[in-house]
């Protein structure tokens, strides 16, 4: 970066705004902000709050990029410290296994089982967008272990929801907790 920024500069939130402002000596009254884009009526907290404290949410296309290799392998550890969890896979299947193979036809069902012994999983596939507040009210935490996301809306509308958030430390995930 050249330090340069125009007064049409746009930017995602006001802590991210005034850090900018700060380190580039900007006017931070000349700066937009732009509101995320995760529609907070529809994604919110309804209800008691009351969630299925066993239930750990994996909710993307299971690819290698977004990680399903990274929670199937931390499923160990996961039992182990936690014997009642439940994991539920949401999302569309994706050829990105060495020779083209699916994830859930193969991997997830073959490593989850052999992991936990037990079927203590669900893969649900696609779900219709309408349908994801629910599924984020009602499990313990949201697990976001990308290993690239150009935007995490899966994490804001977890977080919107209520869910808790647990991304890889290598995704970029970490960047929308607060």
């Amino acid at each position: 970066m050249d330090g340069a920024a125009c007064e049409n500069d746009c930017l995602g939130e006001p802590d991210l705004a005034e850090a900018v402002s700060k380190h580039w000596r900007l006017r931070q009254d000349e700066m937009r902000i732009i509101p995320l884009p995760v529609d907070d009526e529809v994604f919110c907290r309804r209800g008691d709050g009351s969630r299925e404290n066993s239930t750990i949410l994996y909710v993307g296309r299971l690819s290698r990029l977004k990680g399903v290799e990274v929670l199937v392998q931390a499923l160990p550890s996961i039992i182990r410290l936690c014997p009642g969890a439940r994991v539920r896979f949401v999302g569309n299947d994706h050829p990105s296994r060495p020779g083209g193979s699916r994830w859930s036809h193969i991997c997830v069902p073959c490593c989850v089982r052999r992991v936990c012994r037990t079927r203590r999983w669900s893969s649900t596939g696609a779900m219709p967008r309408a349908s994801l507040p629910e599924v984020y009210r009602q499990s313990a935490v949201c697990v976001v272990p990308s290993y690239f996301e150009s935007f995490g809306y899966t994490c804001l509308e977890a977080m919107a929801c209520g869910c808790a958030v647990s991304p890889a430390p290598p995704g970029i995930a970490r960047n929308h907790q607060r």
